[in-house]
């Protein structure tokens, strides 16, 4: 036996209804054919890669020990995608595979089919070989804050930006960020790619910040990135010069109690002044009057 698969068929209606079917089918070698050897040169048996590698594949096909050229050879996919390889020397065939992002990593196996008609006779053979793969590792971009001095009580933005290993922006992921307490913000997608939301520094988190920002997208392929930013505690003159339109409100009261107090006793010094200022007049004029009859 050469092959032996299983289909499966699986209807639906427009109304959503379905089943399934599978169907197992052996393709055995005619008598008058010969089998081939398929000896893997790559992908290497134990090598781990990751989803969004290129996966090179390259092996040779022999017969008796020599090689057999101008084969027809094609690997199959573990969504059953049939891939066609190059010769690229007599009985040695190439290509290479790129792992998608969505790709199942749980028994990754990758089948290889080879045949050739010679004379009438068909001539063919295969193997196979499973891939460990692993998820991939997502880029993780801290945009904001910047790595500058922050102080407590202090409200900033929290920005990021996610993408996969080739640059492309990852929708839809689930992205927090750790506070300076080391609880957990969830950030919300506003845009292809970017996550953000918004954190009010408490007046007890001051000191060295550890930003850690944690990416995952649907196919549970995860990134982390860290930086550490300053928060210094909160102070007078951080206080004066944030809430300085409630300072000028609370102390009007004061200066318009201030503006009294300072008018009336303005007020009291000009009536003494002007008192005084009487009595000498008068004094003046009753010695005029007594000089005068004198």
């Amino acid at each position: 036996t050469i092959l032996s698969s299983i289909l499966s068929f699986e209807p639906k209606d427009k109304f959503g209804n379905s089943g399934f079917l599978p169907y197992q089918i052996s393709v055995k070698t005619p008598p008058e054919a010969a089998q081939y050897y398929v000896r893997f040169a790559t992908p290497l048996t134990g090598v781990a890669y990751r989803r969004g590698d290129k996966v090179p594949i390259s092996l040779e096909v022999l017969e008796g020990g020599r090689p057999v050229p101008d084969a027809n050879v094609s690997f199959r996919l573990p969504s059953d995608k049939l891939m066609d390889l190059e010769e690229i020397n007599p009985g040695i065939y190439s290509g290479e595979y790129f792992l998608e992002y969505g790709e199942s990593f749980e028994n990754y196996t990758i089948g290889v089919f080879s045949y050739r008609i010679e004379n009438g006779t068909l001539k063919g053979g295969g193997g196979k070989i499973s891939l460990n793969v692993k998820p991939a590792i997502l880029k993780t971009q801290l945009l904001s804050p910047e790595p500058r001095q922050f102080t407590a009580g202090e409200s900033i933005a929290i920005s990021a930006r996610v993408l996969y290993p080739d640059g492309t922006l990852v929708r839809n992921a689930i992205v927090s960020v750790s506070t300076p307490s080391n609880a957990s913000i969830q950030l919300s997608e506003t845009g292809p790619g970017v996550y953000q939301s918004q954190y009010t520094i408490k007046q007890n988190e001051a000191g060295p910040w550890l930003v850690q920002l944690e990416a995952k997208d649907e196919y549970n392929n995860a990134g982390l990135s860290r930086q550490v930013v300053q928060v210094a505690p909160i102070t007078l003159f951080y206080v004066l010069l944030t809430y300085w339109y409630l300072v000028a409100i609370g102390m009007a009261p004061l200066g318009y109690l201030g503006y009294k107090v300072s008018g009336i006793s303005y007020g009291k010094s000009q009536f003494k002044k002007y008192t005084k200022e009487l009595k000498r007049v008068n004094k003046m004029k009753k010695d005029a009057q007594i000089n005068y009859f004198r």
